[in-house]
C-alpha cells in the first residue's frame, strides 16, 4: 500500500463544512490573504479538529499543489516549532512524504499556514471502499511506525508538546530520557483525570 503522505494531516477530504471562513465568519479576508500571495483560491477541502483547509491550486512553476490552513487554537510560533519538525523528518531517508510548511501567517488573530499539499488516499477510504483489509490497514500503520522508530530525534521533536499541553514533552533541560517523559506525562494526565478515571475504572 502506497505510504506517501502516510501522516495524518489536518482536515483532509471526509470531514467537510459548508462554511468556508475559518470558523471566525470572514471567508473573505482569508480569500483575499491567499489571493494576494499569488495563490488560486480552489475552494474548502475539509476541516478538522484543528482547523479548515484551503485548495491554493499549484505552485508557481505548475509542479506539487498546495493548500492554506487556518488554525483555531495554534500560535504562530508553535507552528514554527512544527515546521522544524517536519523539516528534520523529511531529511531523513524515508518512503514516507512529510508535510513542509512553506509560510506561516496570521490573519484576525489566528494562524495561518501554505504547506504542499500531500496526495494519496486515506486508509479510512480503503477501509470503507473495500480496497483494503483491517489487517492491511493494520499492516500499513505498523509500517509507518517502523520508519519513523528510525528517524532519530532532532531538536524539534524534542521540544514539540503533546497533547494540550503547553511544555515540550522531552525537555532536554531537564536531562530525562524519553521514557522518564512518559512516565511524567502519564503521571500528569493521570492527575489531571484522575476522578473521572476512578469512576469510570472499577476493577
Amino acid at each position: 500500500m502506497d505510504m506517501r503522505g502516510a501522516i495524518p494531516q489536518l482536515g483532509g477530504k471526509g470531514r467537510y463544512h459548508p462554511r468556508h471562513d475559518g470558523g471566525n465568519g470572514d471567508g473573505g479576508a482569508y480569500w483575499r490573504y491567499f489571493k494576494e500571495r499569488g495563490h488560486a483560491f480552489g475552494g474548502l477541502l475539509g476541516q478538522g479538529m484543528e482547523g479548515t483547509v484551503y485548495d491554493l491550486g499549484d505552485d508557481a512553476v505548475g509542479e506539487a499543489g498546495m493548500v492554506g490552513k487556518i488554525w483555531y487554537r495554534r500560535r504562530p510560533e508553535d507552528l514554527s516549532l512544527l515546521q522544524q519538525f517536519y523539516t528534520e523528518l523529511a531529511a531523513a531517508p524515508s518512503p514516507i512524504m512529510f508535510p513542509r510548511i512553506l509560510e506561516i501567517g496570521e490573519l484576525n488573530g489566528q494562524a495561518v499556514t501554505i504547506e504542499r499539499k500531500l496526495t494519496g488516499t486515506t486508509l479510512r477510504e480503503h477501509l470503507r471502499d473495500g480496497t483494503a483489509t483491517p489487517e492491511q490497514a493494520r499492516e500499513c500503520v505498523l509500517a509507518v511506525l517502523a520508519v519513523l522508530r528510525e528517524i532519530p530525534g532532532g531538536s524539534a521533536a524534542k521540544a514539540l508538546p503533546v497533547l494540550d499541553e503547553p511544555q515540550p514533552f522531552w525537555p532536554q533541560d531537564a536531562g530525562g530520557t524519553w521514557s522518564q517523559s512518559l512516565h511524567a506525562l502519564v503521571e500528569r494526565r493521570a492527575e489531571l483525570f484522575g476522578a473521572r478515571l476512578r469512576v469510570a475504572v472499577t476493577d
